[in-house]
């Protein structure tokens, strides 16, 4: 029988612990040579499996659905393959209508459409401590930034006119962006005279050379322009979902600044 092999990480402590890609696949390898399955892909691949960025297990879903002589899927343990119920109904329902087998290698069971109960309520269970414990992780996170945000610390990319900085200790801090950071000044100073437009600041700073702080900088938008100039970190607080938090970095601007070009 056809297979295809899943090997999935979502922490760089898995991959320390023993639990690596390459250590995946040569146990789901060695495993496929036992049961004489033919393995005709691997997919490999490091992500979280949060609802919104599983697009690798969507691609492996597809490869299933457009490959009909493909009918096994070997991976080490239920929650290498999902932790949400949506991928276990979509491997469930091509289980029972397409006759898709899936061995949990490391969990020692698997299941086809002739499963037994006792497999079904393995799955199940599997299933539901998986996604428990998403929720679990997903709960550290959120305590984890409501503690930064209490301390001042910013929780995501720095905005235009700073930068991520890490120490030698692995300490996360921020400082201002000597190549951007007088620029975001400067738009402010504009906006604030009443005589300059969004669209007279872009032009402004496409002419000084101010672009994004992306992977790939690209001239600022009229949009991102408007976003600079209504975000209150740039004097000293942080807005997360609508709330103010004091912020322990540098300001760029005095606050009379910031509420004369609100006004």
């Amino acid at each position: 029988m056809k297979a295809i092999i899943l090997a999935r990480v979502s922490t760089t402590r898995q991959e320390e612990e023993g639990h690596s890609r390459p250590a995946q696949i040569k146990r789901l390898q060695e495993y496929a040579r036992r049961k004489d399955f033919e393995v005709v892909k691997t997919f490999s691949f490091s992500e979280s499996a949060g609802d919104k960025i599983r697009k690798k297990f969507e691609e492996v879903i597809t490869y299933l659905k457009t490959h009909k002589d493909v009918r096994v899927l070997l991976c080490e343990n239920v929650d290498r393959i999902t932790r949400n119920f949506k991928d276990a109904v979509d491997l469930d329902e091509m289980r029972k209508e397409e006759g898709l087998e899936i061995h949990f290698v490391q969990d020692n069971f698997f299941i086809n459409k002739n499963a037994t109960g006792n497999q079904m309520f393995m799955w199940e269970a599997k299933v539901f401590l998986a996604k428990q414990y998403l929720n679990r992780l997903s709960d550290d996170v959120k305590r984890s930034n409501e503690l930064k945000l209490e301390k001042g610390e910013w929780i995501c990319k720095a905005p235009i006119g700073y930068i991520n900085t890490v120490d030698k200790q692995g300490n996360k801090d921020m400082i201002l962006d000597p190549l951007r950071s007088h620029l975001v000044v400067k738009m402010f100073q504009m906006y604030a005279t009443g005589s300059s437009s969004t669209q007279n600041i872009k032009e402004e700073m496409d002419r000084l050379g101010l672009k994004s702080n992306m992977p790939t900088p690209l001239p600022l938008s009229k949009s991102q322009i408007f976003h600079i100039l209504n975000n209150p970190f740039y004097y000293g607080e942080m807005r997360v979902k609508g709330q103010l938090y004091p912020h322990k970095y540098e300001p760029l601007i005095e606050k009379h600044l910031f509420d004369r070009v609100q006004e």
